[in-house]
């Protein structure tokens, strides 16, 4: 009953240039100041984990007390002090080696930056972020879909698992109707899927 399905994610898949990082930072933001932030997790390519310590600091108030934690920093066997802090960031990469430590933690947000590295759901990155334990999860890319809709399953299935149904039954609902020659049918799918997603996504484009 996708009616009364509730909604546990979001994805942000706002074209380049519009915001994204910065929403996200508003979320953590109201939390912080309702003391519900501690512990998030942030999880991003190794190259952004710098600007994302950056713009935490240059955009939440009160930022200087914030607690940040580098994963890559932080020795095995420490889950008691990652908690203690209210935002860890780890790389992808780092995520997949130490996912049974960090899956031991009850986070509040978790939070997939360039989610498209989750696309494919056969990955060890993808399995450990969707294997995280949180109250609201949250993806952040601009191309939701590259290659295949498969890269949108897979990323939907970490936002909000079990709104697609299983990757087998959107193939047939969704994917075969993709590629057929008939544009009705094409359309048709097209605006079911948007449907559904609704209520998950925001894309808005420039």
């Amino acid at each position: 009953d996708e009616a009364s399905r509730p909604i546990r994610g979001g994805l942000i898949a706002d074209d380049m240039g519009l915001g994204k990082t910065l929403q996200v930072l508003c979320v953590f933001s109201f939390l912080a100041a309702r003391d519900q932030l501690r512990p998030s997790l942030v999880i991003a390519p190794l190259t952004l984990l710098d600007n994302w310590e950056n713009e935490v600091r240059k955009f939440i108030p009160n930022s200087v007390r914030l607690p940040i934690a580098r994963l890559n920093q932080t020795p095995r066997g420490y889950e008691s002090t990652l908690a203690q802090h209210d935002l860890v960031l780890t790389s992808y990469e780092t995520l997949a080696r130490r996912d049974v430590e960090l899956g031991r933690i009850p986070w509040k947000v978790v939070v997939c930056d360039e989610a498209q590295k989750i696309k494919n759901p056969s990955t060890r990155m993808a399995h450990a972020a969707k294997a995280m334990n949180a109250r609201l999860y949250l993806g952040i890319t601009g191309t939701p879909v590259e290659n295949s809709l498969d890269e949108l399953w897979s990323i939907m299935d970490f936002v909000q698992p079990g709104l697609l149904g299983s990757l087998l039954d959107f193939r047939k609902a969704y994917a075969s109707k993709a590629v057929l020659d008939n544009p009705s049918a094409r359309e048709a799918a097209a605006t079911e899927l948007k449907s559904r997603l609704a209520p998950m996504v925001l894309r808005r484009l420039k």
